[in-house]
């Protein structure tokens, strides 16, 4: 990746928090902003995309280390970059195969990109 000297010009030293900061989500110039860099025009496809076996592993995977955990009456699902939810929307859906499990869990999703 070619960094552009203008995004870093302000400050003399950068934190590695900031550097990413930047090269992702800068508006003009960062990769999460100035692309659409997700599918088959884009420079990967992520595997919950390829196939839904991924996120029923993964969900199967939750619900059986929530059981570990002993049931808790509350336990918080959190999805940091979930781009177009293809992810959630496949481990709710295998949620519901475990409605004891599917009360308890909170979803929250963070995404930062515009995407």
């Amino acid at each position: 990746m070619t960094l552009n000297k203008k995004i870093f010009s302000s400050a003399k030293y950068l934190t590695v928090d900031s550097f990413f900061n930047k090269v992702l989500f800068d508006k003009k110039f960062g990769y999460y902003s100035s692309k659409f860099p997700f599918g088959n025009t884009g420079d990967f496809i992520t595997a919950p995309v390829i196939s839904n076996l991924f996120s029923e592993i993964i969900a199967i995977w939750f619900v059986s280390t929530w059981e570990e955990l002993g049931k808790p009456k509350k336990i918080n699902l959190v999805e940091l970059g979930p781009g177009d939810g293809s992810l959630i929307k496949v481990l709710a859906k295998t949620f519901k195969n475990f409605p004891e499990f599917e009360k308890s869990v909170e979803i929250f999703l963070y995404e930062k990109s515009s995407f």
